[in-house]
This record gives structure tokens, sequence and C-alpha cells, in this order.
């Protein structure tokens, strides 16, 4: 079970492929990549919106540091 931002639960089975640790403002985090064996097409879904969300943000965030003009 995994929860997306914002509040939107996800429920799979997956396998994990590697975990890594990651140093970030002094802390570490872990990076996880997992491969999804089980998945519900409206979980897929739910995914697949927040990853285009999240890079949307992301774009967003570069332009803004690079002075571009957001739309």
């Amino acid at each position: 079970k995994v929860v997306m931002r914002p509040f939107v639960p996800i429920q799979a089975v997956g396998k994990v492929l590697r975990i890594r640790p990651v140093s970030m403002e002094g802390a570490t985090f872990y990076e996880t990549a997992c491969e999804f064996t089980e998945i519900m097409s409206d979980d897929r879904e739910a995914i697949i919106r927040h990853v285009i969300r999240s890079q949307a943000v992301i774009q967003r965030r570069r332009a803004l540091q690079e002075g571009l003009t957001v739309s």
C-alpha cells in the first residue's frame, strides 16, 4: 500500500528492484525503485497522473529558476 500526494491510496503487489541512500539537507532518505507485478487499472492510472503532475511541477520550478515565463 502506498499513499501518494494528495492522499491518493494505491494498492499493488511489486518487486523491489533497488534501494539507495540519498543525502539531502543533512538528512538521509532512501530512494526505492520497484516493479509493479499486480496492479488494478485505476491504480495504474492514478500513478500515471501523479507522475505527469510531478514532472510539470519540476519543469515549472526549473523554468522559474532560469528566469523563463511560465504559463
